[in-house]
């Protein structure tokens, strides 16, 4: 009788467990985080810009493979980031590939009388779960002609000796660069 009991409370504990790893996997998390900031560039000692960074969204649990974030990522001296942004995979350690941060919007075309959908790539998000210890890489952009033949407008890259970067939990330039050496993150 004690061994029936005993053994209908284990199932009980393991039907539990199995419904909560259920649910966490399946729930959104709802994420507002707001950091005020500063953006440094890699090449300028002297170049330090304040910024607020703005997440929102939901954060979806993958205890299997990768994390999943939908929302935005709201950086404030870069009016492009409040546009609509691509869902983003959340690597489970900073040494990990990055996460692309693209924007899209729609925009009307005088010439084609229609609307066209402008894709931008702001750059890179290197984070853990939760966005703890975030480093945000942002790529340069150039705005191209209406002679080029880019098919959305803009361009450029991200070059290691002269890359700006977010670091929100930095307090400091030096403790910025430090964590960038920590995390293996390039440098110069």
């Amino acid at each position: 009788m004690k061994e029936q009991i005993k053994s209908t409370r284990v199932k009980r504990v393991i039907k539990i467990i199995i419904a909560v790893i259920v649910l966490v996997h399946i729930l959104p998390f709802p994420i507002n985080k707001q950091f005020e900031t500063f953006e440094i560039k890699l090449d300028d000692d002297m170049y330090m810009d304040e910024c607020t960074v703005t997440i929102k969204g939901k954060y979806y649990i993958n205890f299997f493979t990768r994390d999943k974030f939908v929302g935005n990522i709201h950086v404030s001296k870069y009016p492009l980031t409040e546009w609509e942004m691509d869902s983003i995979i959340i690597t489970s350690s900073m040494r990990d590939q990055s996460a692309p941060l693209h924007y899209e919007k729609r925009v009307y075309n005088e010439r084609t009388k229609r609307s066209d959908l402008k894709i931008y790539m702001f750059g890179h998000l290197i984070t853990k779960r939760f966005f703890y210890n975030m480093a945000i890489a942002i790529l340069e952009h150039h705005e191209y002609t209406d002679n080029s033949k880019r098919p959305y407008g803009v361009g450029g890259g991200w070059g290691p000796s002269r890359g700006y970067y977010i670091i929100p939990s930095a307090t400091t330039r030096d403790e910025a660069v430090q964590k960038i050496d920590e995390w293996g993150l390039y440098h110069h």
